[in-house]
């Protein structure tokens, strides 16, 4: 009896060993899928100046390996807006950040973004701009369970030459354990030798 209730107690010890990378997850991001544009629709500027916004992603991303409940932040997208005199009160930005892993949908968002230049770029002059997301936090849900968030975070104004930076932050909010293969070969072989010490009492007894 003794010998069986030790063997139990071995192979109940494997099933709360978690696996040795569950406390984190990897991100991998696609930049070939991964796109930013800018549809002005109320830009007014003075003639022959051109004050255009636009809009590019820094990429390649840097991999991320981030672990339960932490976050990390990094900027993925560019603004710029070109000299002259003007602005819009009404752009419209839309942008798409594609995954190798976690396997899971891209996450999106369009915002609306103000502006306003008045100068060149060695005379920048008054400059003021903002971008609100309008779906800036996405929590996503990977298929075995982990979980984490995106927050694209709005932009609060624009720099001295006319170009600004927009944030992603990551966070991790669980992460799935899931055994080690090691750990179940353990686990399993612990229960098979369960059951050959069930079957030597039995002989014995008979």
């Amino acid at each position: 009896m003794r010998s069986l209730i030790s063997v139990l107690a071995f192979s109940a010890s494997f099933l709360v060993v978690p696996a040795a990378n569950a406390a984190s997850l990897l991100f991998n991001f696609d930049s070939a899928d991964s796109s930013i544009a800018v549809t002005e629709n109320s830009r007014l500027c003075l003639p022959f100046s051109g004050c255009a916004l636009s809009a590019s992603l820094l990429t390649p991303f840097n991999s991320l390996t981030i672990e339960e409940g932490n976050s990390q932040t990094f900027d993925f997208a560019r603004f710029d807006v070109s000299s002259g005199i003007g602005g819009d009160s009404d752009a419209r930005v839309q942008t798409v950040l594609a995954f190798t892993s976690p396997s899971i949908a891209s996450a999106g968002t369009g915002g609306t973004a103000f502006y306003l230049r008045a100068g060149s770029i060695r005379r920048p002059g008054v400059l003021a701009g903002t971008l609100n997301w309008d779906n800036p936090v996405q929590q996503f849900t990977t298929l075995d369970g982990s979980k984490f968030t995106f927050k694209f975070n709005n932009v609060g104004g624009f720099a001295a030459g006319g170009s600004a930076r927009s944030s992603l932050t990551v966070t991790v909010d669980s992460v799935a354990v899931v055994p080690e293969p090691a750990t179940w070969a353990m686990m399993i072989g612990g229960f098979g030798m369960a059951g050959a010490v069930l079957r030597r009492r039995r002989s014995v007894t008979a």
